[in-house]
């Protein structure tokens, strides 16, 4: 069933006072992909994170019709056939963190675009949907699974200095979001995260766009504009079953991306 849009927010409710989840695990720099070993079809690089005690590596993988190379050159992993198939991370243990640099584009024209699979022990617990929309505008629509009735928040940020936020949107509803300056092909999404609430386990996916480069969602009378937005799972007063994830899918939606789609780095932290 299409979910409901929330484009101009005219009357959402009020913006509550709550706990800001200002991951900054999920905007930490991580080395680049390096043991590149086996590529070819269906089989993508090892990717080695830093050295520290709390960070963990994660093998790629093909899926579907799409085809995982690696560049040895530093360009990243470039995932081919993007729009039948989708790459596959999945950490040495189950995961608290990840974050994953890319470089992609969505055709304004089409449909097309992007979703990413939480996946816990086999069960998807969380996604978040890309797509395009009208107006050059984008389309977000994250899901959960641990609430009878889910929800979430969107919290805005300027440069990790948050700005607004809209509270109890419910599970199904599209956020779009439009550039502050259309048809710039630099100022797009180049890095995505998720992660687990260490306490309440609710999921928060995180989008964030280059420093310079902003967006803008109007609520309440007035525009917002960020470069980056946080969609955290509501769980006030409930609690949600899982506080890992065991893979993360990036998937094409619609026929996916216009041209390719290239993952950089990549950062995962273990579950303590």
């Amino acid at each position: 069933m299409k979910g409901k849009s929330l484009g101009l927010l005219t009357a959402v409710v009020a913006c509550a006072a709550a706990v800001s989840f200002t991951i900054a695990s999920c905007d930490s720099n991580a080395t680049d992909p390096a043991n590149p070993g086996v590529s070819g079809r269906g089989k993508g690089p090892r990717v080695s994170n830093d050295t520290r005690s709390h960070t963990i590596g994660v093998d790629r993988s093909g899926i579907g019709e799409s085809v995982v190379e690696f560049n040895i050159n530093g360009s990243g992993t470039v995932v081919e056939n993007f729009n039948s198939g989708g790459v596959s991370s999945i950490p040495d243990a189950p995961g608290t963190v990840w974050s994953q640099d890319v470089d992609f584009n969505i055709d304004a024209s089409a449909d097309g675009g992007v979703g990413l699979r939480s996946i816990a022990d086999n069960d998807e617990t969380s996604s978040i949907d890309i797509t395009s929309s009208a107006e050059g505008a984008i389309a977000i629509a994250p899901s959960y699974t641990g609430q009878s009735d889910p929800v979430f928040h969107v919290i805005m940020y300027d440069n990790n200095n948050e700005i607004g936020r809209i509270r109890d949107i419910p599970v199904g509803t599209s956020v779009l979001a439009y550039p502050v300056n259309p048809g710039n092909p630099c100022c797009w999404i180049r890095r995505w995260g998720f992660t687990v609430h260490p306490t309440s386990g609710s999921c928060i996916w995180s989008l964030v766009w280059n420093p310079c480069c902003y967006w803008r969602i109007f609520w309440n009378g007035q525009w917002y504009e960020f470069n980056r937005a946080d969609f955290v799972e509501g769980v006030d007063g409930g609690h949600y079953p899982y506080h890992h994830f065991t893979e993360i899918q990036a998937v094409p939606i619609n026929g996916g991306v216009s041209g390719s789609f290239t993952i950089g780095s990549e950062f995962v932290v273990n579950a303590q």
